[in-house]
């Protein structure tokens, strides 16, 4: 089975969203534009500073792509979880290739909201990480609708 890495696409030092677009992205296009046009992408180098992000990202987030680009994606941290709740997911990453949990980040403009978050080592063929990819899903409104639904059927 081939592994997709940053490194097998020869990505520049300074990758921009098109660049992404064409060379990483480009066979989920059509996937992404139809059925996951509200699921946000972020893609780091082994570093964890952000190469690209997807338009979703964006629009869950509040952040454009000049904004964040070069950052941590810990600017996101909404001050809910403690430091052993990120060892124990990077824990995860570092032994599994890879995280799938829920996250209470901050949007640019301050509001907390709930996120599915799904966090990929991507690894070379020497199974070194040359990045990561995080895949995003707000679903506050969701979990609303659920709590609102409990409520219900319990009286």
């Amino acid at each position: 089975m081939s592994v997709l890495t940053l490194d097998d696409l020869e990505v520049p030092s300074i990758v921009t969203p098109n660049f992404m677009e064409q060379h990483l992205l480009k066979p989920l296009y059509p996937l992404i534009q139809t059925r996951l046009s509200d699921v946000g992408v972020v893609i780091t180098d082994r570093h964890s500073k952000i190469r690209y992000i997807n338009r979703a990202f964006t629009k869950i987030t509040g952040y454009n792509f000049k904004e964040i680009k070069g950052k941590n994606p810990r600017i996101l941290q909404s001050g809910y979880h403690d430091n052993s709740f990120y060892q124990t997911m990077w824990q995860s990453i570092i032994r599994t290739g890879q995280w799938i949990g829920e996250v209470l980040d901050r949007r640019k403009d301050g509001n907390i909201y709930l996120e599915s978050l799904h966090i990929i080592a991507l690894k070379n063929d020497k199974e070194e990480v040359t990045g990561y990819i995080g895949i995003i899903t707000d679903i506050t409104e969701y979990e609303a609708t659920e709590s609102q639904t409990r409520c219900i059927e319990d009286s």
